[in-house]
């Protein structure tokens, strides 16, 4: 659903995806926008067209309030509150209260039905059209408007212009070095923001194709002057003295050139010590950095899927007890067959963002972490509780750089 200062739009389920949409489709994992999401989606049970209107009432309340019913934060605590709370409906007028109750119920069967729901919220609308402005919260409709001035004002910007590229100058012999690349000016600030985005690259594309234009001009001749008037060219060649060339004072005493010095071969990078933690113990919400030495597990306040370099989830959850990484980073359960080594980390490419212990990762389990500072983990599962994990870890900090 697209919220716009001219009304709501459905669009197509194709584009709909949001950036916390999961893409598992394991047991005990229903995918979706854990925030727009059913009690029922979220503990896996049969669904049904009542979860549509559970969805209906998560959106009116967000329209009509600026703020999701069940709050902000990770996945796992939005889902807990779906399912185990009551939604705020303290922003949410009086005259719709009833509607969005009913259509929030906890119970499928309590829910309205989509004809119940258009009857009553026909009396509120009186049959008037929505109105063209001010439907939405201050809130939403000032984040809306901000957009639409930064798209506005970036169109409104004339083009660029853009001079004729220097003629080219003479190919270089082979013991002349290639000149370094110099930027035609400094970059500027970026900008966040798709819309922005979006226009800069078909600018970009406009810049070229008019680079692309004058220099087929310059180097058919259609200029002023062509690419061979430069005195300074010459021939097109240069030549530059090397080691096998006398020079004048090598005929005059009849020296010989001095010799070139041997290459050799630059030495390969030593590798990282490993450093070895053994039974180390990580709480249910807890997360460890694989930078810190030694690491020590810190309570997490926006959920291990969200930040940390190796998390566990295990009590008080809709899901079963599982490991998680940052998304920044790469997890990878190694098989039986696999060796648990730096080499192996680095190879191994079946990435996930979590694993569940009881279907996937039991003890004795090993799994690789490569973080996105550069370091490279191995964490051996010895057991765990609802309360807490207990791994091996070894670490190679800046094995991956």
């Amino acid at each position: 659903v697209l919220l716009g200062t001219d009304g709501p739009r459905v669009i197509d389920f194709g584009i709909a995806r949001a950036a916390d949409t999961t893409a598992l489709t394991r047991t005990g994992v229903t995918a979706g926008t854990p925030a727009f999401m059913a009690p029922e989606q979220a503990m896996a049970q049969p669904v049904t067209p009542a979860a549509d209107i559970f969805a209906l009432g998560l959106i009116a309340v967000f329209v009509t309030a600026g703020s999701p019913p069940f709050g902000d934060g990770s996945s796992p605590a939005v889902l807990y509150r779906i399912v185990h709370e009551e939604p705020d409906l303290s922003g949410v007028p009086a005259e719709l209260r009833e509607v969005v109750t009913r259509c929030l119920a906890k119970n499928p069967a309590d829910r309205p039905s989509p004809a119940e729901v258009v009857r009553m919220c026909r009396p509120l609308t009186d049959g008037a059209p929505l109105p063209a402005e001010g439907w939405l919260p201050p809130a939403v409709s000032a984040e809306i408007d901000q957009h639409a001035r930064t798209v506005t004002s970036l169109a409104a910007q004339p083009a660029a212009s853009f001079g004729p590229p220097p003629r080219p100058a003479a190919f270089p012999t082979a013991a002349s070095a290639a000149p370094a690349h110099t930027p035609p000016g400094g970059q500027g600030p970026q900008t966040r923001g798709r819309g922005r985005n979006v226009l800069l690259a078909a600018v970009a594309v406009v810049a070229v194709l008019a680079g692309v234009g004058i220099g087929a001009m310059l180097m058919s001749g259609g200029g002023d002057e062509g690419p061979g008037t430069d005195d300074s060219a010459g021939d097109g060649t240069s030549r530059t003295p090397t080691g096998s060339d006398p020079t004048p004072d090598d005929e005059e005493t009849g020296s010989s050139p001095p010799e070139t010095p041997a290459e050799t071969t630059p030495e390969a990078p030593a590798e990282p010590e490993p450093a070895v933690y053994e039974d180390l113990s990580i709480s249910h919400g807890y997360i460890i950095w694989l930078y810190e030495d030694p690491p020590r597990p810190v309570d997490s306040e926006i959920g291990p899927g969200y930040e940390g370099d190796f998390g566990y989830l295990g009590s008080d959850l809709i899901l079963d007890p599982h490991l998680l990484t940052d998304d920044d980073n790469t997890m990878a359960l190694l098989r039986q067959d696999e060796t648990g080594s730096l080499d192996t980390c680095r190879s191994v490419t079946r990435y996930t963002d979590r694993l569940f212990i009881q279907e996937e990762a039991p003890p004795g389990s090993e799994i690789c972490l490569t973080t996105a500072t550069g370091d490279i983990g191995l964490v051996t599962v010895k057991e765990f509780t609802p309360e807490y994990v207990t791994i091996d870890l070894t670490v190679w900090r800046g094995a991956a750089q």
